[in-house]
């Protein structure tokens, strides 16, 4: 579902507006700040299905959040008051997927830095 929601955030721009509205985007963002820290924390197949869950979560916020009103939303709604933990979740989504590429003979080289 995840992922069905990024494709239209990136190819229909619109479809971001609309998530973001009637409480959605709070949602939304409670479950990235209540789960983010524990991406790191992974020692099971269940935490690490439960990490790409929140790692897709992190990228739709990210597109989200090229909308200037939705990213001073994020910053207003998040704990703590960044965007820099949407950011830092987003880069250790794009490294794990990095080294998996790696891992599977698929290159990996090169990388993206994400700065707020």
């Amino acid at each position: 579902m995840l992922g069905v929601m990024i494709n239209f955030c990136v190819y229909y721009p619109p479809a971001g507006e609309t998530l973001a509205g009637e409480g959605g985007l709070e949602g939304l963002i409670g479950v990235f700040a209540d789960n983010h820290l524990k991406m790191a924390d992974a020692d099971s197949m269940e935490k690490t299905q439960l990490n790409v869950a929140l790692g897709y979560l992190s990228i739709l916020l990210g597109y989200l959040c090229l909308h200037e009103p939705i990213k001073e939303r994020f910053v207003r709604v998040h704990p703590k008051k960044s965007l820099q933990p949407l950011l830092d979740s987003v880069n250790e989504f794009i490294a794990l997927h990095i080294k998996a590429a790696g891992v599977n003979g698929e290159g990996g080289k090169g990388g993206v830095r994400l700065r707020g």
